[in-house]
């Protein structure tokens, strides 16, 4: 038989087998569904109780994986909350920052134009020294030089004695190997001498005075001379203290209150001597 007519052929038996089977299924409709009812209504109560176990174990699953990741879920919300905590102290520590350098730019404003002048922060000092160093974060790329006077709005800090590339160092009014050329404020006196640091671990300053007889009090205001030329004349130094006289009358020092409150120093501001303009 050619291969056309057998699959002729096999088209007509299917279609002829399937018109029966549709015959067939009208005609035993009625019987099957007598016979689809009862057992519907005698399984419906299993298939209901079976959906209501599998509900159970549904919300079970999702009791316990609620469970699982409850730990995480509150260790994610302690670090938010933790964060968020931090926020008032972070934003307070922006806005004393931003007080502070507004204060060292109204110094800046204050000085002469042809001074070179550069913010820096106090980044790491001694707690051995407390008193007589400290390192900032500002050197020689920066322009830093060594011999410029720090400085903040209170008054005097020190001067630059060791600069590196990224940091220098800074050698504090209160140390005992800082001398600075001092004169009392007050107009009646206007008496000069040097100024020292006591200690490097109290932060106390003694004046010596040129003048054995000089006129100086508690309370006078001691500010730069300007001898020698490594500071400007003006900055404050700080407040005579108490008064002491030998026995001889050979000598007059007086102890000086700083300015400034050295043990908490943290933005300064650095100022080049007259004649220094190599800075950026």
């Amino acid at each position: 038989m050619p291969r056309e007519r057998r699959w002729l052929w096999l088209t007509g038996v299917l279609v002829v087998m399937i018109l029966l089977l549709v015959a067939y299924t009208q005609k035993t409709r009625p019987w099957m569904e007598k016979v689809r009812a009862p057992l519907v209504a005698g399984v419906s109560p299993a298939l209901d109780g079976l959906h209501q176990v599998g509900l159970w174990v549904e919300n079970q699953l999702v009791t316990l994986s609620s469970w699982w990741s409850l730990p995480k879920e509150n260790q994610a919300l302690r670090a938010e909350l933790e964060k968020l905590a931090q926020l008032p102290l972070q934003n307070e520590e922006l806005r004393q920052e931003n007080r502070m350098l507004r204060r060292l730019l109204d110094l800046k404003e204050s000085l002469p134009e042809d001074q070179i002048t550069l913010a820096a922060l106090v980044v790491g000092r001694d707690p051995d020294r407390w008193f007589d160093r400290v390192l900032i974060n500002r050197g020689s790329r920066d322009g830093v030089l060594v011999g410029m006077m720090v400085r903040v709005t209170e008054g005097l800090v020190g001067r630059v004695v060791q600069v590196g590339s990224r940091e220098a160092e800074v050698l504090l009014v209160s140390s005992p190997e800082s001398g600075v050329g001092g004169k009392i404020l007050r107009e009646s006196s206007r008496a000069q001498g040097v100024v020292r640091g006591a200690a490097p671990s109290r932060g106390v300053l003694w004046m010596t005075f040129f003048d054995a007889d000089a006129d100086v009090a508690p309370g006078d205001i001691v500010v730069t001379s300007g001898l020698g030329g490594r500071f400007a004349p003006g900055a404050p130094i700080g407040t005579v203290r108490a008064v002491h006289r030998d026995a001889q009358g050979l000598s007059l020092e007086a102890e000086v209150e700083p300015a400034v409150d050295l043990n908490r120093l943290e933005w300064v501001l650095l100022i080049s001597a007259e004649g220094d303009h190599h800075a950026p």
